[in-house]
């Protein structure tokens, strides 16, 4: 060893190792909010009829407050579709393609699921770039035979259970 600080490993007394099965996720054309989620006014869930919903919960992440009512509407989202790059997008959109957007735009995006019976929270997708924009927290729910991905406003209200105010780390969950 060359320039080394001369230490040498003599055993490893354990090792950790989880395993658990690739899930590979999509987002797809509307669901209709749980009543618990929609309850709690954190979610802004686009209405499309397409499988572009990645799209539309992006376009509702970024420019939601330029929306003077309903940013649920495809019409009000599609006024900043050109603002953004699309292209290296297949849609519906899967995780392979996410960290492509993301360095692309410099966008950062979080994807969250949530377990309605439990209220448990976990993310599935943690940002891959560094980047001083906001980042956008996405929600996927699904239901029997569809997917979709919804814009979370406020991920402290989403986990909140009771009227503590929460400020969770999207590394911690």
């Amino acid at each position: 060893m060359n320039n080394g600080s001369g230490w040498v490993l003599e055993n490893i007394e354990s090792l950790r190792a989880d395993i658990s099965k690739y899930k590979p996720f999509s987002g797809g054309s509307y669901i209709e909010l749980d009543d618990k989620i929609k309850n709690k006014k954190c979610c802004i869930n686009p209405k499309n009829d397409d499988q572009e919903c990645f799209k539309w919960a992006i376009l509702a992440g970024k420019y939601h407050k330029e929306i003077k009512s309903n940013p649920e509407r495809i019409n009000n989202l599609r006024l900043f579709e050109n603002k953004i790059n699309w292209s290296m997008l297949k849609y519906p959109v899967n995780n392979d393609m996410i960290n492509n957007f993301e360095k692309a735009n410099d966008i950062p995006i979080n994807i969250y699921e949530l377990d309605i019976n439990n209220d448990d929270v976990k993310i599935i997708y943690n940002h891959k770039i560094i980047s001083n924009n906001k980042i956008i927290n996405l929600l996927l729910i699904e239901n029997d035979n569809n997917s979709h991905y919804v814009y979370i406003k406020s991920l402290g209200a989403l986990i909140r259970n009771g009227t503590h105010t929460l400020l969770p780390c999207d590394k911690c969950l």
